[in-house]
């Protein structure tokens, strides 16, 4: 039940960034960017495009920043001015680049809240704040924007940094398609492609490719645990059966008598229950919390960002457990009730 529910958390997880109907397509080289976007844009049905050098989740590089004498390693993620726009970035406090003039080229910064935390800032304080990259230049932080994933759910939230960088510098185009015109648009850049570079191959992705590992992976632990779990009930029932089995029939005899002598047969059932009771209360909550502790381990251990493991997903195992217990009981009780009183009185 728990890797059930964090399968739909994740499939509805927000990224922090809108990566439906987003598809990225790599350029053969810096200067192809003019040419490609003017034969793109005669599509119908895209929305937005932007040119950038990095692309959120599928390109970017590590680097050393420096504040102040504190030192963290970030993603650094070099874009175009559109590119924050057509992601749908959130800021948290500042403003996003200016797509007009050079003044923000290399020189200016937006920094993620999980970085201006490490250099403890707070998201307002953070605007103005100089930061110094490995090539010893210096940027001025302009905004600060909410955190998102940069990769997949596999990975912890981690530092962003991201710059302006120039046009003969892009080398990828990232476009939006209208809602529910993805794969018609997608259809449409690789003929745009192919008529100005019919030799060469078509890179394109969608955006949202980067969940569809978490859900594959989701998808196959949630059907092992399935049958994990049928596994465990059929054999659980099957011990509590002999187990009942066994116990009735010791007490055979005195069973019929007490029908004999108008017991009905809730009391039966109730005396029959009477044994089992606390051992199925205690043994419920020792698995409970073991199957909690498990799955949340397995669960960290799998994915960085997940649902954990829900009060309601232990309660309604928990009186699985005691409904399954119960039913099993009453099933072998009903047998007896339904046999003869004068063959289990007749019985050695």
């Amino acid at each position: 039940m728990a890797f059930s529910r964090n399968a739909t958390f994740q499939s509805k997880l927000d990224y922090g960034y809108e990566k439906a109907n987003v598809i990225g397509v790599d350029l053969q080289n810096e200067s192809a960017f003019p040419a490609v976007r003017d034969e793109f844009s005669k599509i119908p049905d895209i929305e937005n495009m932007a040119g950038t050098l990095h692309n959120i989740g599928f390109s970017y590089y590590r680097i050393p920043l420096e504040a102040k004498g504190n030192k963290v390693e970030s993603i650094y993620i070099k874009t175009g001015a559109p590119y924050f726009e057509l992601m749908k970035l959130k800021l948290a406090a500042g403003r996003s680049f200016y797509a007009e003039g050079t003044g923000d080229y290399e020189r200016a910064m937006i920094i993620n809240e999980k970085l201006a935390f490490q250099f403890g800032w707070k998201s307002d304080d953070a605007v103005g704040k100089q930061i110094r990259n490995s090539d010893t230049s210096v940027c001025t932080v302009i905004g600060v924007v909410k955190d998102f994933t940069q990769n997949t759910v596999f990975d912890e939230i981690q530092p962003v940094a991201m710059v302006l960088t120039s046009p003969d510098k892009y080398a990828r185009i990232i476009v939006r398609a209208k809602p529910g015109t993805i794969n018609t648009v997608f259809a449409g850049l690789k003929t745009a492609w192919a008529k100005l570079y019919p030799t060469k191959p078509f890179r394109g992705y969608y955006q949202d490719e980067i969940a569809s590992e978490a859900a594959s992976v989701n998808e196959s632990i949630a059907t092992i645990f399935k049958w994990f779990a049928m596994i465990s009930v059929l054999m659980a029932a099957t011990s509590m059966f002999a187990l009942v089995s066994l116990n009735v029939l010791k007490r055979s005899k005195e069973i019929a008598i007490r029908k004999v002598v108008g017991a009905e047969d809730r009391h039966i059932f109730q005396l029959v229950m009477r044994g089992y009771t606390w051992i199925i209360i205690i043994s419920a909550i020792i698995g409970s919390y073991g199957g909690y502790m498990l799955s949340k381990l397995l669960m960290d251990l799998i994915f960085r960002i997940n649902a954990g493991v829900s009060s309601s997903s232990l309660g309604i195992s928990f009186a699985g457990v005691l409904i399954i217990c119960a039913c099993t009981i009453g099933v072998r009780v009903w047998m007896v009730l339904r046999s003869k009183i004068t063959d289990a009185l007749k019985a050695n």
